[in-house]
């Protein structure tokens, strides 16, 4: 029979759990009904200044009514949302950890990890390959200047072309590296940790 001590200190862990989450998910509804709320009110009074006018400034950002690409922040709140479900499923908190590993490295790779990389190759190809691959062009805003934006495989042409087709691949070998091999060899080794851990504490 398990330690009564040991019962008892898993039964305060759930009840912490379950409060966490039910405060998590009120806090995720509060958000996106807040922000789907002030979204609907930035677009309908046209405002132009503010946090209203920056908001319907970049509303097409919202639009999600596209049928080649859905916008990246309607994906992100979808997605949120599902990430929140998979880890309010977990069993234990190892396999939370897991599973928001695993959810962060996700998005993180869906949402920047291409762009990040792809931006950093195609800045080193130009420079020392002297190609044409950065949208020297781009909007000047905040985030374009940190990560210059390189231009698309179909607007590239000669040498350029050639080399930004096997940048594109590299980047995909990375990511592919990254999400297949790299991130599950940690959580490996952070679940064995955790399951030596719980045999000491049985013992």
């Amino acid at each position: 029979m398990a330690d009564k001590s040991i019962v008892e200190k898993r039964a305060e862990h759930f009840e912490k759990r379950e409060k966490w989450m039910k405060t998590s998910f009120a806090l995720l509804l509060g958000l996106l009904a807040s922000s789907t709320l002030l979204t609907r009110k930035a677009v309908l009074s046209n405002s132009k200044t503010g946090l209203l006018g920056r908001i319907n400034k970049n509303s097409h950002l919202c639009d999600y009514d596209n049928g080649i690409l859905m916008r990246r922040l309607p994906m992100f709140l979808t997605m949120l949302t599902a990430y929140y479900g998979i880890a309010s499923a977990s069993r234990n908190k190892t396999e939370m950890k897991d599973n928001l590993i695993r959810s962060a490295v996700g998005g993180g790779v869906f949402f920047g990890g291409d762009i990040i990389i792809g931006s950093m190759l195609a800045r080193l190809s130009d420079k020392f390959l002297n190609t044409e691959i950065i949208n020297k062009s781009c909007e000047k805003i905040f985030i374009n200047k940190i990560i210059p934006p390189h231009k698309h495989l179909k607007d590239l042409e000669g040498r350029s072309k050639k080399i930004g087709t096997v940048l594109f691949w590299i980047n995909m070998a990375s990511l592919s590296t990254l999400i297949g091999f790299g991130v599950p060899k940690i959580l490996n080794k952070m679940i064995k940790n955790d399951v030596q851990k719980d045999k000491l504490v049985v013992q």
